[in-house]
């Protein structure tokens, strides 16, 4: 399975420009963002705040919801009725034994910073690496900064490979440009807007079962 498959299948701001989306006391509602993103020619939503992260469903029928303080992640499939939730850290874990080297094979390299450019009405700016006779290219919202622990979660969910990680943005889009000119978009966000999000969007779903491990939740 190689990196980007896992992290689809694990599998994305309210902010004034150039601020830093922080965890604060939990609220009511707090101003977040709603992203619709095709993650593999699957449709799916981003919602965002400083308090919380929700995203799904991906090309494996699966969901994921994250909220501060301690940012615990749950993953679950509406069509099983199944969840199955840990640190973010023991997800790495489990990801390091599915994917063994893959994962430091497709990320190999340095991504250098190239155009800006617009997606979904967000200023994007692209970041891209050529390697093995293709092209990686991921693009990150410009004006929309993430606090360290929610931008550890959202590139965890997205996909957003290390060295673009580190900016603290999220990821808009990633697409993959083989030799032959082929085009493999594996996010792609189609719109953005401002809403309020309630604290409960970043709660999991009540009345699901606990799974005995993540395959069974992402698996067919």
């Amino acid at each position: 399975m190689s990196r980007y498959l896992f992290c689809l299948a694990l599998f994305n701001l309210a902010v004034a420009t150039g601020s830093v989306l922080a965890v604060g006391p939990a609220q009511a509602a707090e101003k977040g963002w709603i992203l619709e993103q095709n993650k593999m020619s699957v449709r799916s939503k981003l919602y965002i705040s400083a308090i919380g992260i929700k995203c799904g469903p991906d090309p494996f029928d699966a969901s994921y919801v994250s909220k501060g303080p301690d940012w615990k992640l749950y993953i679950y499939n509406p069509k099983k009725r199944i969840y199955f939730g840990q640190s973010l850290e023991s997800f790495g874990a489990t990801e390091k034994v599915l994917t063994g080297s893959l994962s430091t094979m497709r990320h190999a390299g340095e991504y250098f910073k190239g155009k800006e450019t617009t997606i979904a009405g967000l200023a994007a700016v692209q970041y891209r690496k050529f390697r093995g006779g293709e092209w990686n290219q991921v693009y990150i919202a410009k004006d929309i900064v993430l606090s360290p622990r929610l931008n550890k979660v959202a590139s965890y969910i997205l996909g957003t490979p290390p060295g673009v990680h580190d900016t603290n943005r999220i990821m808009l889009r990633r697409e993959i440009i083989d030799s032959n000119g082929f085009r493999l978009t594996i996010l792609n966000t189609t719109s953005a807007r401002r809403s309020e999000l309630p604290s409960s969007t970043f709660e999991p779903p009540p009345g699901y079962r606990l799974a005995e491990g993540l395959e069974q939740v992402v698996s067919r």
